[in-house]
């Protein structure tokens, strides 16, 4: 990566999140068999809130053969999560049944660095013996939470967050629950700024929307939730209903006008620096460096999709 990739790459693991990520029951082999067919960009094995406490030990036994489903052929770039337990002792049966596939682990009711530190060196050994190389995502799902990782921004404690950590993700439903409150309510929108702002000072990626995923049939409102969630600066969302995949898709891809738009000023600008120019004019609007970094923002995000 040149000096001016690494310059405008502020989020290197947007390059390759979802915008589109679709919740299976890791134990439903009929809803796994038709999530083979939908075009979500990353399908996630759920271990956790949607498998019985009865039933967990099925569902690791079956990840193998889901996530060479989800990945055999033409489906082999999809991306595979699992989302683990957070306790304890089911976090490391979870993690040691991952799939080879896997290439995202997701923590649910993430505590802080220190919780995401300890599935990252557990990942790490796991790696090393020839299993999943899988990065994490930090599900974000109460207050707690959210000043731990903030406290991580603002006290100067030296930790860093583990390299495996990629993106904090807002788990709606939760944390509104933790709240008393709607997953709609206008303080989901300040939460996920929050988040937000959290995740950008630790160099990652924000995954969530500001709206329930759980009414999948009121897909007017799970767009309004999408569209706020893509203007707080999130890179994807999550679901559970393939009606949702295509709601995702759409809301995080660049449309044709955003993308002619950073084609051109992109030209111009790099045009403009080798003239040894820093400023230059597009349309009759002046594009200096941070313009040209919103435009190439765009252009990653076509790429990605």
């Amino acid at each position: 990566m040149s000096d001016e990739d690494a310059e405008d790459n502020n989020f290197k693991a947007e390059l390759f999140l979802p915008r589109s990520t679709l919740f299976v029951p890791a134990d439903n082999d009929k809803l796994i068999s038709k999530a083979v067919h939908v075009e979500a960009d990353a399908i996630c094995l759920d271990l956790e809130d949607g498998v019985s406490a009865s039933a967990k030990k099925t569902a690791r036994t079956a990840l193998e053969s889901a996530g060479s489903a989800l990945k055999a052929g033409e489906l082999s770039s999809r991306l595979l999560m699992v989302r683990v337990n957070s306790e304890p002792d089911m976090l490391e049966q979870d993690l040691a049944s991952l799939p080879a596939q896997c290439d995202f682990v997701m923590l649910p009711k993430a505590e802080g660095l220190d919780h995401v530190q300890l599935v990252g060196e557990a990942l790490d050994q796991i790696s090393k013996a020839g299993g999943a190389n899988a990065k994490i995502i930090a599900l974000v799902e109460d207050a707690r939470g959210l000043l731990n990782f903030r406290n991580a921004v603002s006290v100067q404690s030296g930790l860093m967050p583990h390299s495996r950590l990629a993106a904090l993700a807002l788990g709606t439903e939760d944390f509104s629950n933790n709240l008393n409150c709607r997953p709609d309510a206008r303080i989901m929108e300040t939460v996920l700024h929050e988040l937000g702002l959290v995740a950008r000072a630790l160099d990652l990626a924000v995954i969530g929307t500001p709206s329930t995923i759980a009414e999948f049939k009121d897909l007017a409102a799970y767009e309004t939730g999408a569209l706020k969630g893509m203007d707080a600066g999130t890179v994807g969302g999550l679901c559970i209903h393939p009606a949702q995949v295509e709601i995702l898709n759409k809301v995080f891809s660049p449309t044709e006008a955003q993308m002619n738009w950073a084609l051109k000023v992109s030209s111009a600008f790099e045009l403009a620096e080798q003239r040894g120019e820093g400023v230059t004019t597009v349309d009759g609007r002046m594009v200096d460096r941070p313009v040209y970094l919103q435009a190439r923002q765009i252009l990653r995000r076509k790429n990605s999709s």
